[in-house]
């Protein structure tokens, strides 16, 4: 069973729920959170962040 963990309550509520059924099914479980990284690093990025909008 794959859950998305994005920190918000939903997503640690389906995460519950996941653990939860896996215990009385014995599946796995695979909690992923994925990301955007900027293509720019350091104070830089920031500064290009704050021009766009």
């Amino acid at each position: 069973m794959v859950v998305g963990i994005d920190g918000s309550d939903a997503s640690r509520d389906a995460l519950r729920w996941a653990l939860a059924h896996a215990s009385e099914t014995g599946a796995e479980v695979y909690a992923i959170a994925v990301w955007h990284q900027p293509l720019q690093f350091g104070a830089n990025a920031c500064l290009v962040q704050i021009r766009r909008w």
